[in-house]
């Protein structure tokens, strides 16, 4: 694993592909097969027909308590890269984001704040590490089922309303072929 010291991501994609606890979803989730009709946004005459709410979160991630040190030993094993510094912003402008890391899978990142030592949020954000990665994440994939299974996770893609459990791999399988 190559240890570098920073990574940027736009703040328009914090929590866009967000990491958040099965248990505690409310109705308006479901956990859907990526090849389902349920899993699409409907787009009709260039607007959403369907829009999820953010806000409609019950149960964040903040609750399972997850320990960082434990945390970071999973995402660790099948990462390419850390970064212990992550820059935010837009356009030209940048900040440190305080108490938030990262880990890199091929050209893929997953993002985690943690505070006095709990993990409360963790998304997955796109960035060109390198032109020699794999197109594929498989590596992502393996981190994500580690984290889904034992934390009972799914992914919540918000802008194209997609739904993942993490503890099935053929799911996050599908879900790597089709949208990353």
């Amino acid at each position: 694993m190559f240890s570098s010291d920073s990574v940027f991501y736009h703040e328009d994609n914090h929590c866009g592909i967000e990491l958040l606890p099965i248990q505690g979803t409310s109705a308006e989730f479901q956990l859907s097969d990526t090849n389902s009709n349920n899993s699409e946004i409907n787009y009709i005459d260039q607007r959403f027909t369907e829009i999820y709410d953010r806000s409609v979160v019950k149960y964040p991630l903040a609750r399972l308590k997850i320990n960082q040190l434990l945390f970071e030993s999973l995402l660790k094993e099948d990462s390419l890269f850390f970064f212990d510094i992550v820059y935010t912003g837009y356009s030209s402008y940048r900040e440190v984001k305080k108490d938030t890391y990262a880990f890199g899978y091929e050209n893929y990142i997953i993002y985690y704040t943690a505070v006095d030592g709990i993990v409360i949020s963790s998304w997955i954000d796109y960035s060109s590490l390198s032109d020699t990665l794999n197109e594929r994440p498989l590596r992502l994939k393996n981190a994500l089922y580690k984290i889904g299974v034992l934390y009972k996770l799914m992914l919540v893609n918000w802008g194209e309303g997609i739904f993942v459990n993490l503890s099935k791999e053929k799911d996050i399988l599908n879900y790597v072929k089709k949208v990353l």
